[in-house]
């Protein structure tokens, strides 16, 4: 089983202590140390358990947050405990390698020469010190032991303190796995989910699902872009509420004409857009390289645009919200004859009009999926194929899918949380259709967020926690999947079996809130392997 939250660290850190290649500890200390991992592995046991419930009862959450709390202590006294340790053995090798080469005269430890009253520890210490006429080596060694030696009580007090503490630690483990058996906590109602790293496949924006759904009428505009002549800068936009795909167009179009220009990029704009990093991270895409770290608008702008100028450029500018951002990012495309284009996605027709400085025949205006594409985007995911739904199921998934009211996000989420299940029971999706049909009586953006609120629910936690690291990262912020799977990694949120490469099976996470559209592709390669990535805007405002 995972370790969950808040374990996976610990454990981690435990192993390191007790790796024979890790800190050499005393016998007793490693006896003890054993037992405490073994402890909290059982307590880790209990929590992994617990975190793929829904609805847990008060009693749960609280001794949830107890335990983790714990696992917290104890992780801040294993740090403290490092140092010292290692600090120790170095010295005292020191000290061994050094007494193979050098001896020590024996009158230095005549006892004619110690003072009385002294304690035993001072009495030594004393002893070591060296006369002047001693030689410049000796001298060294001896300081070098005398200073072992005054710290040896400091440093069987510390082992005392840690003995006593690992003691605590254990104690509260055990009370902490008794009242999870005292309050029956193992009777709480568990939905399980599993989770196949290995075997899921990448469905990326650009293949599979992304052609499912472009209709007749996205491909006639799609065609409209690649007959086009013009060789003026064109500026399109494609306009349209959240969650009916304009993203997932927009790398369509960008995968598709790319390599037809000398230069591209695809920014992300958001809410409040920071507009000195989005013309940072667009100057990094068209000219390959980093540009100064303290770069300001005008310049960046001034750079962007001598860049381009006499080039073939495509810009994908997504998710724009306000004229005044568009103002400051249009500065930077020259004007030309060469056949550039910049396309923009955004949900207010104002900024849709300001963006085509008012040529209505420039908007592209994106309309729900029709019924029968919505079903073929959604059996596609949960059957491979709407042939291979069983007979019985096919009216109340047929029911589901006129609820998500054809638009793709909430249809991939709730294909996705059923495929991720190891038997679909008519009990899961009759449940599906009473919580989305409840929430539509309120108004159709309600039932796209129960939607989402149900697939992010349904997430194993280790998935959640991933997600929900993410929340670090601004709205609308370009994320990059090398970075991203080496934050997890080092953050301890990915545990293997034996012989698991940790990143391989990080990736296979980020594959899988790419597959349920927890996050969105932005930049791939030829081969759809993800680049870089984004958190969707009503993933961000709905689950994060």
């Amino acid at each position: 089983m995972e370790a969950p939250f808040g374990m996976g660290s610990l454990l981690g850190k435990l192993g390191m202590l007790l790796a024979p290649q890790g800190c050499r500890l005393p016998s007793r200390f490693k006896d003890r140390m054993h037992l405490l991992k073994e402890d909290v592995e059982d307590l880790s046991e209990y929590l992994a358990e617990m975190a793929e419930a829904e609805d847990l009862p008060l009693t749960a959450k609280r001794w949830m947050k107890e335990a983790r709390e714990l696992a917290y202590d104890i992780e801040d006294n294993m740090d403290m405990c490092v140092q010292p340790a290692r600090a120790s053995i170095n010295t005292t090798r020191f000290i061994c390698k050094i007494r193979r080469h050098v001896k020590i005269p024996k009158r230095l430890f005549s006892k004619r020469r110690l003072p009385k009253g002294l304690k035993w520890h001072k009495q030594i210490a004393y002893i070591a010190q060296v006369p002047a006429e001693h030689s410049g080596k000796i001298r060294s060694v001896c300081k070098a032991i005398r200073v072992v030696i005054i710290r040896l009580p400091k440093r069987l007090k510390w082992y005392k303190h840690i003995m006593e503490l690992i003691s605590d630690f254990r104690m509260y483990i055990q009370e902490a796995i008794e009242r999870h058996e005292r309050y029956e906590l193992h009777r709480c109602s568990t939905f399980r989910r599993r989770f196949l790293p290995a075997d899921r496949t990448l469905l990326t924006a650009y293949g599979g699902i992304a052609d499912m759904v472009i209709d007749d009428r996205v491909s006639e505009f799609i065609d409209s872009l690649d007959n086009d002549g013009d060789q003026q800068l064109k500026v399109v936009s494609v306009l349209g509420p959240g969650c009916l795909g304009k993203t997932a167009l927009a790398q369509v179009l960008y995968n598709k004409f790319g390599g037809q220009f000398d230069c591209t990029a695809f920014v992300r704009v958001s809410k409040r857009p920071d507009v000195v990093r989005l013309l940072r991270e667009m100057l990094m895409q068209v000219q390959g390289q980093q540009p100064t770290e303290y770069s300001k608008e005008l310049e960046l702008a001034y750079s962007i645009r001598e860049h381009l100028q006499d080039k073939r450029y495509l810009i994908i500018i997504d998710d724009i919200w306000t004229a005044s951002a568009w103002d400051i990012i249009s500065d930077a495309f020259p004007k030309g004859n060469h056949g550039s284009r910049v396309i923009t996605t955004t949900q207010m027709e104002e900024v849709a009009l300001t963006c085509c400085c008012y040529h209505s025949e420039h908007i592209f205006e994106m309309r729900p999926l029709d019924h029968d594409h919505s079903r073929k985007l959604f059996f596609s995911i949960l059957f491979g194929s709407e042939s291979d739904c069983p007979k019985e199921l096919k009216e109340v998934t047929n029911k589901i899918v006129e609820l998500c009211g054809g638009l793709p996000l909430p249809t991939i989420s709730i294909a996705s949380l059923l495929s991720s299940q190891p038997v679909i029971k008519m009990d899961l999706l009759t449940y599906l259709c009473d919580s989305l049909s409840s929430c539509l009586w309120i108004s159709p953006s309600e039932g796209t967020r129960q939607a989402l609120n149900l697939s992010y629910n349904n997430l194993p936690h280790y998935l959640k926690i991933c997600l929900l690291c993410l929340n670090m990262y601004p709205e609308g912020h370009t994320i990059w999947k090398d970075d991203l799977v080496k934050q997890w990694v080092a953050e301890g949120f990915i545990h293997t079996t034996e012989g698991q490469d940790m990143e391989k099976v990080a990736a296979s996470y980020f594959n899988e809130l790419i597959n349920r559209r927890f996050i969105q592709t932005l930049c791939s390669k030829y081969n759809n392997e993800v680049l870089s990535c984004t958190v969707p805007t009503e993933i961000f405002k709905n689950c994060m």
